[in-house]
């Protein structure tokens, strides 16, 4: 559940040299920059509310270089 809308914390989450592929909105996200304009956007649009985020089919492939994790996530508000 997104209780906070901090961009600054949800952002320290990713590391600076990070590739983002998102099937909705904007599709590739290749700097830390990009990442930071989408979710003040994402919380613009959130902004009332609790937001509950629901995960599945998580699959996380790593190695010495890199990771990749895929997912499924569905939004939606708590009623109030």
């Amino acid at each position: 559940m997104v209780l906070y809308k901090d961009k600054e914390l949800m952002i320290s989450l990713y590391h600076h040299d990070i590739f983002i592929y998102d099937v909705a909105g904007q599709w590739a996200l290749k700097v830390k920059q990009e990442l930071i304009a989408m979710v003040e956007d994402w919380f613009k649009v959130i902004s009332l509310g609790e937001i509950v985020v629901d995960f599945s089919n998580l699959t996380i492939k790593s190695s010495h270089y890199c990771s990749f994790a895929y997912f499924d996530a569905t939004f939606f508000k708590t009623k109030k």
